[in-house]
């Protein structure tokens, strides 16, 4: 399978709070880049920046853009084509494609 470069995007810890109220988030706004990951997929690129036992960034695959916390419930990924998931309790939901696109804002 051929590797793809993803974009692992934290929403930032102000926001956290209002994302878990329901409040609308905005991205790329309330967001912040945090890696670049070498992966053969968008799975494989939230488990290698979602580790709580050591640092994600020194994982192979990663590029650390900044340090930060493990990827969770919030956070946007996104694959070389532009599109943006999301990172939700079932998993990744698409929230956005290309031909929408980069600002986006959602109610969770």
């Amino acid at each position: 399978m051929e590797e793809d470069v993803f974009e692992v995007w934290h929403l930032k810890d102000a926001k956290v709070r209002s994302a878990v109220r329901g409040e609308e988030v905005l991205f790329p706004f309330d967001y912040e880049l945090v890696a670049k990951v070498t992966a053969c997929d968008i799975e494989d690129a939230v488990k290698l920046t979602a580790s709580e036992e050591s640092p994600w960034w020194h994982d192979p695959g990663v590029e650390c853009v900044k340090k930060a916390r493990a990827t969770q419930l919030f956070d946007i990924v996104r694959d070389s084509n532009g599109n943006g998931y999301l990172v939700s309790d079932e998993g990744l939901d698409q929230v956005w494609s290309k031909e929408r696109g980069v600002e986006r804002s959602w109610i969770h």
